[in-house]
């Protein structure tokens, strides 16, 4: 009988019966099309007793997950915290209803003297915080100041649901997030969806910004947002995921399930995001989709031809194979989510920020996409601490426009400070609110420049080594990036401190700083005019630019290499137990002896041992076994040994014979 003919019988997919073969005693291979009919038999009789053991695994299995879940739930009950952008010492303390002499105490057990007016960020306060037992929130600028503004991305959910209820009820275009490992062709996918040419403009063919765009499929518009595949984006990856309402998993059909997209699945299971499968690279002549399905399988993401819920669409983004159909999917996963895509036209705009940079042209950059409400030029708006006048809109493509609407992915110019990716951008309406906001953001940024000067914790003492770095980015996310890289970047004899990192170009003051800190200068993504180019020679500066994240990590890394010279080590060869006195003369000695262990050759060192005591050291110049010259002599050889050095060897002495080597330094990178 044929398998699948078999599967039709018992009414389940031909995988599952092909499985549950081997547990029902049956053994003809994962690859064979037909089973004995005897054996067929036996499957029909057994397969009751095999579903039923089925279902009450998973129902066991169910419990231990659940109870579990108490039990950790029970173990995890934290107080939660809210906590503000900036606070004092003591202020904390009495957040956390704790003795100021308990905090301070828990800064100094992390490395950090503070006293009980220091003022921190959130940040610091956070870590301390949830070291202490506490879940910690922030407050947005703007609710901590004067409650005005929704600017959590819960917040932001409850608003976009109370949407709903309300009469002017609009229908956005579905926000897709497109993920998965490098290389498996995300951005070809999305270059063939929008007929452009991403993946040729970007350096290495890794995406590393993220970015968003629409397409129109049947009449529908769908809103793209593209995110890096390099592991060192995880951040902007997981922010990629929460701002979407769809999600499309690529994976490559030639490779299989990598771990980035199994953490790609996990952002997507956080997330509650609906989702398709994209099986890629099915036009490769090593594609093997259900090698894929099983590794899916494996990983929690059963496909539906398995009897599971995970649709699964073989693709060829290189040819278009498949896309289509794709896409036509996904315009009717967004109707079955259409709860989620209901929103007000005619209110105020809220969205997300996706990217924020400095271009030279057009000062600070805010890429968003708009969840609710109309933008328009002369609205102003606040995302995160940065507050300013929409003076310029430009869609996707770079065109100008008057106003940006629900779902549309927006550039925005007029601002004086950049944003945080993942920041919420919302209009603001109070006029008090937007001159006390507008004075604040000024002198902020008067004060920080968009420059972070570290200050560096590490001990300078005993033999460790500086290597200074001064870091200038295009953009917020490859800066977020690089900065959580550098922290894996590390050896213990070397102090690696980032003496300035900040956005736009390499400027004159960043060459003068790296003379007077002894830094290096490092660009990524920025131009060096000739004028600097310029002073740095004259100053002896080095300046090194790089386009992709892993060249500028193995250039610091080779650089480290550099500053930490070579290391002699020492190596043990062998052994030899000093049996005989045979010649002394000024500054030499022939004796006899055992080789005990190991191997001992001429031109080694020799360390001489009595009563487990270093009495001398000298050079093994020539080696004889029966009146013969020879090069080597391993254990158990008795041989004359010529040793050059201090003449106080006496019989019974140990030698201990050893070369030394010059290894470069390596970085635990």
């Amino acid at each position: 009988m044929n398998i699948t003919e078999l599967a039709r019988k018992l009414k389940v997919p031909t995988q599952m019966v092909r499985t549950a073969l081997p547990e029902l005693g049956i053994g003809i291979g994962q690859r064979a099309i037909k089973i004995p009919d005897k054996q067929a038999k036996i499957v029909v009789r057994k397969w009751p007793e095999y579903i039923a053991k089925l279902k009450k695994e998973e129902a066991e299995e169910k419990e231990a997950e659940k109870k579990l879940l108490i039990d950790v739930k029970k173990e995890r009950i934290k107080k939660e915290i809210i906590l503000p952008a900036h606070l004092t010492v003591r202020q904390l303390a009495t957040e956390l209803d704790l003795p100021i002499v308990e905090i301070i105490q828990k800064f100094i057990d992390d490395g950090m003297i503070v006293t009980i007016n220091k003022e921190i960020d959130y940040d610091l306060a956070a870590i301390v915080a949830e070291e202490l037992g506490f879940i910690t929130k922030r407050i947005d600028l703007a609710l901590e100041e004067q409650g005005k503004l929704e600017s959590s991305r819960q917040q932001l959910k409850e608003i976009l649901t109370k949407e709903k209820d309300n009469k002017n009820v609009d229908i956005r275009p579905p926000i897709i997030v497109v993920l998965g490992h490098v290389d498996h062709g995300k951005t070809t996918l999305l270059d063939n969806i929008k007929q452009s040419h991403i993946a040729e403009h970007e350096a290495g063919a890794i995406t590393q910004h993220i970015g968003a765009y629409q397409i129109e499929q049947k009449d529908k518009i769908l809103t793209f947002i593209d995110t890096p595949g390099h592991e060192a984006f995880r951040s902007m990856r997981a922010r990629g995921g929460q701002t979407a309402d769809l999600a499309i998993l690529v994976v490559a059909a030639d490779d299989q399930v990598q771990p980035q997209t199994l953490e790609a699945i996990k952002i997507i299971q956080q997330e509650k995001l609906p989702f398709l499968v994209a099986i890629n690279k099915i036009d490769q002549s090593a594609a093997n989709i259900e090698k894929i399905k099983q590794g899916l399988s494996k990983a929690g993401l059963v496909p539906e031809d398995w009897g599971g819920d995970v649709l699964c669409y073989p693709i060829s983004a290189k040819t278009g194979k498949g896309v289509d159909d794709l896409l036509d999917m996904l315009i009717l996963l967004a109707e079955e989510n259409r709860s989620k895509l209901l929103v007000n036209s005619h209110r105020p705009a809220i969205g997300t920020v996706i990217e924020s940079y400095i271009n030279p042209q057009e000062g600070v950059v805010i890429n968003a996409i708009i969840y609710t409400g109309t933008l328009e030029i002369g609205d102003w708006g606040q995302a995160g601490e940065s507050v300013g006048r929409v003076r310029v809109l430009k869609d996707w493509q770079g065109k100008k426009i008057k106003q940006a609407i629900p779902g549309m992915p927006v550039k925005i110019l007029g601002f004086k400070q950049n944003a945080q990716v993942g920041d919420i951008f919302q209009v603001i309406t109070d006029k008090q609110l937007i001159k006390q906001q507008s004075k604040k953001t000024k002198g902020k940024h008067q004060r920080r420049t968009f420059v972070d000067t570290l200050t560096n914790r590490q001990s300078s003492e005993g033999n460790q080594k500086n290597l200074n770095i001064i870091l200038k980015i295009d953009s917020l996310g490859s800066l977020e990036a690089i900065n959580e890289a550098l922290q894996r970047l590390k050896h213990p004899d070397i102090n690696l401190t980032l003496i300035k990192k900040g956005l736009g170009k390499i400027a004159e003051p960043d060459i003068l700083l790296a003379e007077t800190s002894q830094a290096i200068v490092i660009g990524f993504n920025v131009v060096i005019s000739p004028n600097v180019q310029a002073l740095a020679k004259e100053k002896g500066i080095e300046i090194k630019t790089y386009q992709i994240i892993y060249h500028l990590l193995e250039g610091i890394r080779e650089k480290m290499i550099a500053v930490l010279g070579r290391k002699t080590v020492i190596e043990q060869l062998g052994k030899v137990k000093v049996l005989a006195i045979f010649q002394k003369k000024d500054n030499s000695m022939v004796v006899g002896g055992k080789v005990s262990t190991g191997k001992i050759s001429v031109g080694n060192k020799i360390k001489v041992y009595r009563n487990k005591e270093l009495i001398t050291q000298g050079q093994l110049e020539e080696l004889q076994i029966n009146k013969q010259k020879l090069r080597e002599a391993i254990a158990g050889s008795e041989c004359g040994i010529k040793f050059v050095g201090s003449t106080i060897i006496e019989v019974g002495d140990i030698l201990e014979v050893y070369q030394e080597k010059e290894i470069d330094r390596k970085t635990d990178f």
